[in-house]
């Protein structure tokens, strides 16, 4: 069976969400055009990694080469990652 386009992208948020460094490393340094990357609601690696609290993915992606570029993407990346916690801290309430 042959993998889609859009099946290598999920992979490539998944593995940020759960914070696999080294898979996700050995992806980025074979294809670095994958951490431009978005999804359907227009978020990158960055973004599912911040929404997972994942900071080893986040220190990777803001030093791979590059990545200075994505180092300051604003209010959309600070407002995943606070939405996420907001919806753990409900959890726990």
């Amino acid at each position: 069976m042959k993998v889609t386009f859009i099946q290598r992208l999920f992979v490539i948020f998944q593995l940020a969400t759960k914070g696999k460094v080294k898979q996700l490393s050995d992806i980025c340094y074979a294809n670095p055009d994958r951490l431009r990357a978005r999804d359907r609601k227009a978020a990158n690696v960055l973004h599912h990694a911040a929404g997972a609290g994942q900071a080893a993915v986040i220190e990777f992606v803001t030093s791979f080469p590059g990545g200075e570029e994505r180092k300051f993407v604003g209010v959309p990346l600070v407002s995943s990652f606070w939405s996420e916690s907001l919806k753990l801290f409900q959890v726990v309430m």
